[in-house]
């Protein structure tokens, strides 16, 4: 049995329908549709396995091949709807052509290994970015522990990101802040641990138009906690994402900052490790992970180790310090007791092939994302 989509004829056991009959795309600026139905009451589940290039295609907003719908005995006859869209890649490739293909299994055997008719996607190349962004910024001096900055334009918060920097009265650990954009994208909330009257802060919001995709969450971690993972609800392409965290605490006083240094790390297209080396108060982590269409992100992790002011990391490719920037965080041993100058660390491009990391002290590990 053989499904067949143009125009959405009926040869098979599975139609797929294409919007406007085809499938054309600009890199990183239009995006296109079809649509899957099974042309029969299946005895049993039916998982379409949707096959494609990920590193020209994105599909349902991943690039993480491949993706599966179910079809059930109550939703057989309901149309599911695959968008593609076509990355950009910064090459002059030309006009060309990729295909999507889909197989099925089930336990009903009309449809256990049904091969169906491919979907053909002709890209073509785009001259300008793969993003178009929007820009909004302010500060604010915090006076109390929980405050709402109102944007001045509702941004799409899938597509948008909050970075924040602050300057404190004390180094009490309540005071220290976290920052996130709201689901709504129409506020930055910035909070303490209690504490942080007098911290002023300045907020930088970013939103693209196309190219990026952006999921956001608040971890918290309870008073015997080192580890905790969230789960991505999309599954992001490693090489193309980056994490933004910042970590709040209720503890008072100087010395607990290895309670609210939290490293933030990948380690799979859906998981996001937030892990410290201190336990015995409780914290909140506000995370973003932000994936760009167009950019390849190198990461890893690397231990500056107690004795010494400075590591290096090597890249696995060099990259033109022109169009790159550098993000990173870090968790502190238990053991700096708050002392700032073993912990505040400063990560810079030694050259562009190597990461150099650095501090005042030289007192306990730190471990750097």
């Amino acid at each position: 049995m053989v499904g067949v989509i143009t125009g959405g004829v009926i040869t098979g056991g599975v139609t797929i329908v294409e919007s406007d009959n085809s499938t054309d795309l600009f890199e990183g600026i239009t995006k296109d549709t079809y649509t899957i139905v099974l042309n029969s009451k299946p005895s049993s589940s039916v998982i379409v396995n949707i096959n494609f290039d990920s590193t020209q295609l994105k599909l349902n907003e991943t690039m993480i091949s491949p993706i599966q719908i179910t079809f059930t005995s109550s939703n057989w006859s309901i149309a599911q709807t695959i968008t593609v869209e076509a990355l950009y890649d910064n090459v002059t490739e030309g006009t060309q052509t990729k295909s999507i293909t889909h197989i099925a299994a089930s336990s009903d055997s009309n449809y256990n290994g049904l091969t169906i008719a491919s979907v053909t996607v002709t890209i073509r190349d785009t001259t300008s970015a793969t993003v178009k962004g929007s820009f909004q910024s302010g500060n604010l001096t915090v006076s109390s522990s929980s405050q709402a900055i109102t944007l001045t334009t509702t941004v799409d918060s899938t597509k948008a990101f909050v970075i924040c920097n602050s300057k404190y009265a004390n180094s009490s650990t309540n005071n220290f802040i976290t920052c996130q954009l709201n689901t709504a994208g129409t506020q930055v909330t910035i909070q303490t641990g209690g504490g942080g009257a007098s911290t002023v802060v300045d907020w930088y919001v970013m939103e693209y138009s196309s190219g990026a995709m952006v999921q956001r969450g608040a971890t918290n971690f309870a008073t015997t906690d080192f580890t905790l993972n969230a789960s991505l609800t999309t599954s992001v392409s490693t090489t193309k994402t980056f994490v933004i965290a910042s970590t709040r605490s209720t503890i008072v006083g100087a010395t607990a900052d290895g309670n609210r240094t939290v490293r933030a790390r990948l380690t799979s297209s859906t998981n996001l490790e937030l892990s410290r080396n201190e336990t015995g108060g409780t914290a909140v982590t506000e995370w973003q992970v932000v994936q760009f269409d167009g950019s390849k992100v190198q990461s890893g992790t690397v231990t500056l180790s107690n004795g010494n002011t400075s590591t290096t990391a090597t890249l696995s490719n060099s990259v033109n310090l022109n169009s790159s920037f550098l993000i990173f965080n870090y968790k502190a041993a238990a053991a700096v007791v708050g002392v700032e100058r073993d912990f505040y660390v400063r990560g810079s491009y030694a050259n562009s092939s190597t990461l150099s990391f650095n501090r005042v002290g030289n007192s306990q590990d730190m471990d750097i994302s």
